[in-house]
């Protein structure tokens, strides 16, 4: 779980910059791959 709680610490430091929708399902395939 360790692993998932970094993972989640560096969406909401990224989030600010994930103004646009493409960045945002970039941002999700990179997030299913760490899960």
């Amino acid at each position: 779980m360790e692993h998932v709680n970094t993972v989640v610490n560096l969406l909401h430091e990224i989030k600010p910059y994930l103004k646009s929708k493409e960045n945002e399902v970039l941002f999700k395939k990179v997030i299913t791959r760490f899960l």
